[in-house]
């Protein structure tokens, strides 16, 4: 991924003059540094982290890169 960023791209959230540059484009993404994802896909994922932070499994990091741990 870029810079520690996780890069998520909407495939049926955006489009292009014609399918081919459309899945052109979701291909390169895909294989350069995005996770192609449907919406159904982004909301189910982003409903499990909500749950999961309810419960407490998901506590994220904190940390920001180049953070020390002492």
């Amino acid at each position: 991924m870029q810079l520690n960023y996780k890069v998520v791209f909407i495939e049926d959230a955006n489009a292009a003059l014609t399918d081919d540059a459309h899945n052109g484009t979701l291909d390169n993404l895909a294989a350069l540094f995005a996770d192609v994802v449907s919406t159904g896909e982004l909301i189910e994922s982003l409903a499990l982290s909500k749950d999961a932070e309810k419960s407490g499994l998901g506590q994220r990091d904190q940390s920001q890169p180049g953070d020390c741990q002492r």
